[in-house]
């Protein structure tokens, strides 16, 4: 008597396809943050305190970028960034390295961060929304300006310090380097 296959035709092509479909969702989701409609919901609050020292530690961030100081600005990134716009599992020294090309090509560098909405992500992880302005000039280059809706992620370190582990720009609302005219100017509110 021969024994019947484990698995019925249509069973065995389900269990293929849905097993892709799940090791492609698996891997894409590695690379690729879900989208958030609504507030997100966590476990986890944000402290006052977490508040306060993220939000200086952006303001100095963004400082550090006005002034040029690369070592400061280094001071702000893990060794390692999950997420650096589109790019995944970053070393901290192309962000600096593209810090130092803006610096050398911009000197005059003006950069503004304000209305801050804090997202708890994990127990010490937390990622700050923010408003970032910008205005870089320099001779014989052209003008680098606009607004964007950023978000930069923190980690809370072993030395004590909220390290930045991911940054990137959830919405371009106006930039002068776009190719579509329609974008390459102040719109109004960007929401």
């Amino acid at each position: 008597m021969s024994a019947g296959p484990l698995y019925s035709r249509s069973t065995f092509w389900h269990y293929i396809v849905g097993t892709s479909i799940g090791l492609t969702v698996l891997i894409l989701g590695r690379y690729l943050e879900p989208p958030v409609f609504g507030p997100r919901r966590s476990a986890f609050e944000v402290s006052a305190e977490s508040r306060e020292g993220t939000w200086r530690a952006v303001q100095t961030w963004a400082s550090s970028i006005r002034s040029g100081d690369s070592g400061l600005y280094r001071g702000f990134y893990a060794d390692r960034l999950s997420r650096f716009y589109g790019h995944a599992d970053v070393p901290a020294d192309e962000p600096l390295q593209l810090m130092i090309n803006e610096v050398q090509k911009y000197p005059t560098r003006e950069l503004a961060v304000s209305n801050p909405s804090f997202q708890p992500i994990d127990k010490d992880v937390v990622q700050i929304d923010f408003d970032k302005s910008y205005r870089f000039s320099g001779p014989g280059v052209r003008l680098n300006q606009g607004h964007v809706k950023s978000s930069l992620r923190f980690t809370w370190s072993a030395v004590g310090t909220w390290k930045i582990t991911a940054e990137f720009d959830r919405k371009i609302c106006w930039s002068t380097l776009m190719r579509d005219p329609i974008m390459q100017s102040p719109p109004g509110t960007c929401r």
